[in-house]
């Protein structure tokens, strides 16, 4: 049990009616099929991305702390190789797996679909919404919006598998920012899953070939998470205690010498203050006094007020008793 809320979503599954439970955020009716066209339209692409991240502040305002992404697509491991491919620049064959147990022929035959969608939509490399749209599907850019809206609300996002992958490589190639939201679940035995996590700069943290997508890396995963921020807030505990101490014993230690910092400032201050008035006084009354030697020199009336405020300060630490 790790106390979730599973939040289906309708993006636009192929001729779907609806049913109890299932949130209706339909873009378009099914994902084009890539070998012969782009995926959907561009502003097709923006809204399942703005749909994405409204989801995430959805869940931040009930009170969500972490979002898990999931996915229910068909064919959609060839999708995500196609976008993974042309972010990546390498050869879809190099990212390509068997799915859900394709056959060799099978596998050869999802390769040459994959490298007909890029060369017939041409996605620019430098535009990942042209890639989502060209070569995507509407669960890519659902998921991309919500690693996105994720980072936006400040709500960490656990990755599942190759396709939640590729849709977070998406959300930061559009905003770099967002990597500081992520975490993934497991690392897929889909080859592509390594090449996209290492872009991505993420290590998995589950290493048990799994493919089989829908949440199922992400959920696995999360017990992990709790165990490590439970940890991490341990830690936070203990060094804000060994800080403490250390504060105190500083503090303990210091205050005697802080104390004379600041008598010798403030001797520094008005002691200066009180010698320079002391000896205008001096040399002043000097002026006075006719044929006078001994203050015909300004440095001995200052030399004498340096005495009277050394005098001064004497009696001053030697007590109440004495000045009296």
């Amino acid at each position: 049990k790790v106390n979730c809320q599973v939040v289906p979503v309708d993006l636009g599954v192929l001729d779907f009616l609806g049913a109890p439970g299932v949130k209706n955020c339909r873009v378009r009716n099914g994902t084009g099929d890539i070998s012969q066209g782009p995926a959907m339209t561009r502003a097709q692409c923006i809204q399942a991305i703005e749909t994405g991240i409204s989801l995430a502040q959805e869940a931040k305002e009930t009170g969500a702390s972490i979002l898990l992404t999931g996915e229910m697509g068909i064919g959609n491991t060839t999708t995500s190789c196609a976008v993974a491919s042309v972010l990546l620049g390498r050869d879809p064959g190099q990212l390509a797996g068997r799915g859900s147990g394709l056959s060799e022929e099978g596998f050869r035959r999802k390769v040459r679909a994959i490298r007909q969608a890029i060369c017939r939509n041409a996605p620019d490399p430098g535009d990942p919404i042209s890639v989502l749209q060209t070569v995507g599907g509407l669960d890519l850019a659902g998921l991309c919006g919500l690693c996105l809206g994720g980072a936006y609300v400040r709500l960490p996002v656990l990755l599942d598998g190759l396709i939640a992958d590729v849709a977070a490589l998406c959300a930061v190639r559009l905003r770099p920012q967002a990597a500081d939201a992520l975490l993934a679940g497991h690392v897929s035995a889909e080859p592509g899953a390594q090449w996209v996590l290492q872009a991505l700069g993420l290590r998995g943290m589950i290493q048990a070939e799994m493919r089989l997508g829908e949440g199922t890396g992400a959920v696995a995963a999360l017990p992990l998470c709790a165990e490590y921020l439970d940890g991490i807030k341990m830690l936070d505990l203990t060094n804000a205690l060994i800080v403490g101490v250390i504060l105190a014993v500083i503090f303990t230690v210091l205050r005697p010498v802080m104390r004379l910092i600041l008598s010798v400032l403030n001797f520094c201050t008005l002691g200066l203050l009180y010698i320079a008035v002391d000896a205008w006084l001096v040399w002043t009354a000097a002026g006075l006094v006719e044929n006078s030697v001994v203050f015909d020199s300004y440095w001995w009336a200052l030399a004498v007020a340096v005495i009277i405020n050394v005098a001064r300060t004497l009696v001053d630490a030697a007590g109440g008793d004495l000045k009296r």
